[in-house]
């Protein structure tokens, strides 16, 4: 798709299975207090994200949400999800801020 930035509404409170999944030209997403949990494979597949930040009100976050998206160079994430580097797919090069 040719989605470059979103910002998600107050009223979301939850990122589903797949929701942006291959937006090969997303580069910047702004996920709101009131989102609680992300899906699986939310964000696979987005190569243009070079950042993230994923607010404390998540508490659940699925399988795989940062599979494939290469060029992702700093994420803020909190400090829950420490031992779910791997499960989340984060790559090696991207510098996580565990809050």
């Amino acid at each position: 798709t040719s989605l470059t930035s979103i910002t998600i509404p107050d009223s979301v409170t939850s990122i589903g299975d797949y929701a942006f999944s291959y937006c090969e030209s997303l580069t910047s997403i702004t996920i709101p207090d009131s989102v609680t949990s992300i899906g699986d494979e939310a964000f696979e597949g987005c190569e243009s994200l070079t950042s993230i930040t994923i607010p404390d009100s998540v508490t659940s976050i699925g399988d795989e949400a940062f599979d494939g998206c290469y060029n992702l160079k700093t994420a803020s994430i909190p400090a829950r999800f420490k031992n779910d580097r791997e499960r989340l797919c984060i790559p090696d090069g991207c510098e996580v801020n565990w809050y």
